[in-house]
């Protein structure tokens, strides 16, 4: 499909912590279209996202994070850990996996599953945007008590919750879009693998104060936020070496 579109051009229009370029392509039918494309080229237009399941809780890792664009609708939204691939610092996209692991959720170690093909390039973020993120599933990891530090723009609270939460925020538009196409991936392999079994969804209602009813959160690292959930809406590979 893509020998019938042609990049006649690219130039530069912004760059700064994301990089906005003009892209001028040809169409099958001869037509010549102007695009801005965005991207971020420091870390290769790659980044990596991690679910973490706890199996005999059945629970799951979810992060409380600022989301500087969604202002001044919201301060926050769910998200798992998530981060760039920087070649000066990881040798692979799973190792930039663990990093952000150690650093967001403060957690190390686990059964490691890549929730791509191997030769798949990656997952776009957006039709306008050059990043991909590859899904990672981590199966019972253990405190890091040598975690890695957080950027200083980050701010995040990291919890662990009943799955029930980890739909409901997928389904009550609470997430950011990489941390859903994750949560879907990771629960359908967990369940093909006979891992966890379809459970009922939570009932409306939700949590309040960072309780919710039948369940507990239960809070994993520094948290300058308030619970993960101050209200929800009612919701409901290849394997690697640790």
């Amino acid at each position: 499909m893509s020998a019938d579109f042609a990049i006649l051009s690219e130039s530069t229009l912004h760059d700064r912590y994301l990089r906005v370029e003009s892209r001028l392509v040809r169409y099958p039918d001869g037509r010549e279209v102007a695009f801005d494309i965005v991207g971020h080229p420091k870390n290769e237009h790659h980044f990596v996202v991690v679910f973490v399941y706890f199996t005999a809780r059945r629970s799951a890792v979810l992060l409380r994070e600022f989301a500087q664009a969604a202002l001044p609708q919201r301060g926050s939204l769910a998200n798992l850990p998530t981060g760039g691939f920087d070649p000066r610092k990881h040798a692979s996209r799973a190792e930039a996996a663990r990093a952000e692991l150690s650093e967001e959720a403060q957690l190390r170690g686990g059964e490691w599953v890549c929730l791509l093909p191997p030769d798949h390039p990656g997952v776009l973020e957006a039709k306008w945007c050059r990043n991909r993120f590859t899904p990672f599933l981590c199966i019972d990891p253990e405190p890091d008590p040598a975690h890695g530090a957080l950027d200083a723009e980050e701010h995040l609270t990291a919890q662990e919750v009943p799955l029930q939460a980890v739909l409901s925020a997928m389904h009550g538009g609470d997430m950011l879009l990489p941390a859903v196409h994750t949560c879907s991936c990771a629960l359908a392999w967990l369940r093909q693998h006979r891992r966890v079994v379809d459970s009922p969804l939570a009932p409306p209602g939700g949590c309040e104060g960072g309780r919710g009813r039948g369940f507990t959160v239960r809070r994993l690292s520094r948290a300058s936020d308030a619970s993960l959930y101050g209200r929800c809406l009612g919701f409901c590979a290849s394997p690697l070496s640790p």
